[in-house]
């Protein structure tokens, strides 16, 4: 089931912190009468250079692993899914929301889609090792209805679109 924009689990300190910012931003604008904007960016990606591959994200992880020829071993289960962003979707839906909201409101920009460890694996036909591990899958989406409807979003990036030279810049 799609994480909307109203979904409240806490059960993570990362997202609990996420949503109280929101839930303080949103609730000062409306005291304030003063209208403030939230997009949700999901795991933003795209043109990185090489200085960007600093492993701060797993994605980040195996595109060094792929500059550098290596063998990844994966310690995670492969088919989890998290939804992703490419940075000029993000960028339409930032810009988007900036001019066409009308209220202090919070919107997911994403593809709309969720891809797993594997189908990344795949596009970057990156050689790897799995560590066979009892790492339960956990599948995660976010729902971007709203931000299609009030916003006029449209993402236009889907990975099984794109070409390895959209996302890495030498």
């Amino acid at each position: 089931m799609p994480i909307n924009t109203n979904h409240l689990d806490i059960d993570f300190i990362y997202n609990g912190t996420k949503m109280l910012s929101e839930s303080v931003a949103i609730n000062l604008s409306r005291r304030l009468n003063y209208n403030i904007v939230i997009c949700r960016l999901s795991n933003l990606y795209g043109k990185f250079l090489r200085s960007d591959l600093n492993d701060s994200t797993y994605l980040k992880l195996m595109l060094r692993y792929k500059m550098e020829g290596r063998t990844l071993l994966v310690n995670q289960n492969i088919d989890s899914t998290k939804p992703f962003v490419y940075i000029d979707d993000a960028i339409q839906g930032i810009i988007l929301a900036a001019i066409k909201s009308t209220k202090s409101d919070v919107y997911n920009i994403s593809s709309g889609e969720s891809y797993s460890i594997k189908n990344w694996l795949d596009f970057l036909g990156l050689s790897y090792e799995r560590n066979e591990s009892n790492v339960m899958s956990i599948f995660c989406n976010v729902a971007i209805d709203k931000a299609k409807t009030e916003l006029g979003f449209d993402p236009c990036y889907f990975l099984q679109e794109l070409s390895f030279d959209q996302i890495f810049t030498e």
